[in-house]
């Protein structure tokens, strides 16, 4: 029997075929698109609710109002791209709400609309028309997985490719979520890290990050979770790579950005005390 590699895991990923996305709520697009991405593990899963409740989380702390364009690298099928997006179209109405409000209480003026200050021409496949980032764009080395991100976005610039080949093209906010730890080395990650730094003109999130301190600790747990077919899982050609904190510093320190640097915290994740988040922002 064949090895399986963690890209043979990724391409054998599929749509529920009993599902039509276009009837589906936003919570449960996002359930499935989080299930194509293998966050329906032992270790890996988490509610929708949870997992929104982090979304609108990282969304504040790391000012993303204040960006008009979202990159992720390794986007998988789209879920995190999906979901800030909901949480960037949700944070616009609440300040195209607070105008109007205050238009209509001066009594002058005219009521604004989503279209008189949004540019995003969101309006394929019968989805709703969720005016969230004005520019969307995502690389994933699946075919699979990024074929279904661009059903799921089909207004997003999602192309196939490998996290190290990401072009200059420049977007406010460049982000990765649960994707470092499948990268092969260190060096992989870094140069990936320096080339989301340079691709990003305002902030950089490397979110969900194994940590290289928590190692023993994430080992023994899945160890214990995962019994004998821990190593099946996690060993050989699918190990997980931990990551230092000291190589999201250096890099910050090394291209001139602030950085800020938390424990994960996706209530009920049972990775969470393993796991960190980045967030950079570049100074001007």
């Amino acid at each position: 029997m064949q090895t399986k590699t963690w890209r043979d895991i990724w391409e054998s990923k599929r749509l529920d075929s009993s599902m039509n996305l276009q009837n589906m709520d936003t919570n449960e697009v996002i359930k499935e698109l989080l299930r194509c991405n293998g966050f329906d593990s032992k270790t890996g899963s988490f509610s929708i609710e949870s997992y929104r409740n982090f979304i609108a989380d990282i969304f504040q702390k790391a000012k993303l109002g204040q960006c008009d364009s979202m990159y992720e690298v390794g986007c998988g099928a789209g879920a995190f791209l999906y979901a800030i997006n909901m949480q960037k179209a949700e944070n616009n109405q609440t300040a195209i709400n607070s105008i109007n409000t205050s238009t209509d209480s001066t009594g002058g003026g005219q009521m604004l609309s989503q279209c008189d200050v949004l540019e995003n021409p969101l309006s394929t496949l019968d989805f709703k028309d969720i005016r969230g980032f004005k520019k969307l764009g995502g690389i994933d080395y699946s075919k699979n997985l990024s074929h279904i991100a661009k059903l799921v976005l089909p207004y997003a610039n999602i192309t196939q490719g490998e996290a190290k080949d990401i072009d200059s093209a420049s977007y406010d906010s460049v982000c990765s979520f649960g994707v470092f730890h499948y990268f092969p080395s260190l060096q992989y990650a870094k140069e990936v890290i320096a080339k989301m730094i340079d691709k990003a003109r305002k902030k950089v999130l490397f979110l969900d990050i194994l940590d290289l301190d928590q190692r023993e600790a994430d080992i023994a747990y899945k160890k214990q979770i995962c019994g004998d077919d821990y190593e099946k899982l996690y060993e050989g050609t699918t190990k997980h790579l931990y990551c230092p904190k000291d190589l999201f510093v250096e890099l910050a320190e090394s291209k001139q950005c602030e950085i800020y640097i938390e424990q994960q915290n996706i209530k009920g994740y049972a990775n969470s005390p393993f796991r960190f988040n980045v967030i950079m922002e570049k100074k001007d």
